[in-house]
């Protein structure tokens, strides 16, 4: 449900509504591709991530990571197996996604041509990496309970992204999330696929 409008003008040369979604408050917006660009904390473009160093602070430089990189996992054949993950146990928590693909649906179909009910879904799934699995140890847990080979592909990926990041404030975010599945695997009583390095930034 759209709740309010900043309508277009030649300065911002965008317009923005922000809208009520599954009980959350979300802001789209629709201009030149140029000026959004801008003040995005960042982007998916040909299977990569671009974080906009200006406006990605401390707090939610991991977030928009984490978010994109779900997006990126749709070139991977491991996609299907997290799409299905994801959804099962956002409902064994409760979560309408009834409401939540109905709302997305009803908002993005008004700016993005061609939107469908697929995209919406990867939007979800976009959502529970965001939400519970890089932040939630308890996800963390049930992923490696359930599925062993989908969550050594994703702490794969945490340790690829780990050789990359030069800020060591990310770079200890990114490790506190890395010990986050090496507590998991250690519930299970698993070993890594790999030898695990953990270090600590100063």
């Amino acid at each position: 449900k759209r709740i309010a409008e900043i309508p277009f003008d030649s300065t911002r040369k965008m317009m923005s509504t922000i809208n009520n979604v599954g009980g959350r408050h979300l802001m789209l917006t629709k201009g030149s591709l140029g000026e959004i660009i801008k003040k995005c904390n960042g982007y998916y473009k040909n299977g990569t991530i671009f974080l906009n160093k200006n406006k990605t602070s401390s707090d939610n430089y991991t977030t928009v990571f984490v978010h994109e990189l779900t997006h990126h996992m749709e070139n991977s054949g491991m996609y299907k197996a997290f799409e299905s993950h994801a959804i099962e146990y956002m409902r064994s928590k409760g979560m309408d996604l009834e409401g939540i693909n109905n709302g997305i649906m009803q908002d993005y179909s008004k700016f993005v041509d061609g939107f469908t009910t697929e995209d919406a879904k990867r939007e979800i799934v976009a959502k529970y990496a965001e939400e519970f699995l890089f932040k939630d140890q308890e996800s963390v847990n049930y992923l490696a309970r359930t599925d062993r080979n989908l969550f050594q592909k994703v702490y794969d990926w945490i340790k690829d992204t780990l050789r990359y990041v030069t800020s060591n404030a990310e770079k200890q975010k990114l490790l506190n999330i890395e010990r986050m599945y090496v507590k998991a695997l250690n519930g299970v009583g698993t070993e890594l696929s790999e030898e695990t390095t953990i270090e600590q930034i100063t």
